[in-house]
């Protein structure tokens, strides 16, 4: 174990985070409010730089238990017009004025909601988000083509163009390998009459390290 300030030697200025390393499955199942709080700002923080994508059905209802959770109830003469523009919860590209309009109707039928109760509403429809706990990352398939393998505590899930194409379930997977700059996945698939294989899935990456 080394202090951090040794681990920063050249450097003047430095901004750390704490920051979940490993996503449960239900974090609403955390029996500690203070760490459902912290998850529930990793998970937004998430949400905010593009880690995890929100759907058209769900941006909205997300947006408000945020609002609700760092304002309380909407009170009409409490805040200003507009006032939802305040708050950056999608990337500045994909927040648009249409989705701060329906984030505030629904701020308005949360009354009542406390801040925990609003974070536990946030967690509850976050866990099921696809790229929810997914750590992604860039690789080659078989024939050269761009793809994104996303490591869950479910499974192994590879996307193109932001779509998920394949997913193996973790008892599907026999053996996880690295060598050099490819990963390599060997999953068990089962045939209605054949006898169960194992079939090789390799990825390139840009580096060993990464691979790793």
């Amino acid at each position: 174990t080394e202090l951090i300030k040794k681990q920063f030697k050249s450097v003047s200025v430095v901004d750390c985070f704490l920051a979940v390393k490993y996503y449960v499955a239900d974090p609403c199942s955390l029996r500690e409010e203070l760490t459902r709080y912290f998850f529930f700002l990793q998970v937004k923080r998430d949400i905010f730089q593009g880690r995890i994508m929100v759907t058209p059905t769900s941006s909205a209802s997300l947006f408000a238990y945020v609002l609700q959770s760092e304002l309380g109830d909407h009170v009409e003469d409490d805040f200003l017009p507009q006032y939802v523009r305040e708050f950056e919860f999608l990337p500045p590209a994909v927040q648009t004025g249409d989705l701060e309009d329906e984030a505030e109707e629904v701020h308005k039928s949360l009354r009542g909601l406390v801040p925990s109760e609003a974070e536990q509403k946030f967690l509850e429809k976050a866990r099921w988000l696809p790229l929810y706990g997914v750590d992604l990352h860039v690789v080659k398939g078989a024939a050269g083509a761009p793809l994104q393998i996303g490591i869950s505590q479910v499974g192994i899930a590879v996307f193109q163009n932001a779509t998920r194409v394949s997913f193996f379930h973790w008892p599907k997977v026999s053996k996880v390998q690295f060598k050099k700059k490819f990963f390599i996945v060997y999953v068990i698939i089962s045939g209605e009459i054949s006898k169960p294989e194992v079939i090789k899935y390799k990825f390139m990456t840009h580096s060993e390290r990464s691979a790793k």
